[in-house]
């Protein structure tokens, strides 16, 4: 019977043995598990300043975007534009040439005119009453 008392004796030895390692792995599990979910909440938080960032930029890149569409469409309607004034311009430009060699055409028949006409007068001048002969 001593024998069993001892027996039981260590065996609640044991048993409280294992109750306390069972504790302190509680213990160690819980600390574990605050030092997690402290990290999960800062990851959270920066998983929630990520987003935020995250949907500035994007709203700033769609502005970006926008105003790029309008300078875009500006610079296109500015270069018709200027593609409208420089067919214009060169069109005029043309429209003088011709003007010119027309108003060239039309000086060369002029002095061609007016050396006939020199001649004419040159020569009546020569037959007239008094005209010094040369």
């Amino acid at each position: 019977m001593l024998q069993d008392l001892d027996f039981l004796a260590d065996r609640i030895g044991q048993l409280v043995e294992q109750s306390r390692q069972l504790h302190a792995e509680r213990a160690q599990l819980l600390a574990r598990l605050k030092t997690q979910d402290a990290e999960l909440d800062a990851l959270r938080q920066q998983n929630r300043r990520q987003q935020d960032e995250f949907e500035s930029l994007s709203t700033g890149v769609a502005s970006h975007q926008r105003q790029l569409d309008v300078v875009q469409q500006q610079a296109q309607a500015e270069q018709a534009e200027l593609k409208r004034l420089l067919e214009q311009e060169q069109a005029q430009v043309l429209a003088l040439r011709r003007e010119l060699d027309s108003a060239r055409a039309g000086m060369g028949v002029l002095r061609d005119v007016a050396g006939q006409a020199r001649d004419q007068i040159g020569s009546i001048l020569m037959r007239l009453p008094g005209a010094v002969q040369e």
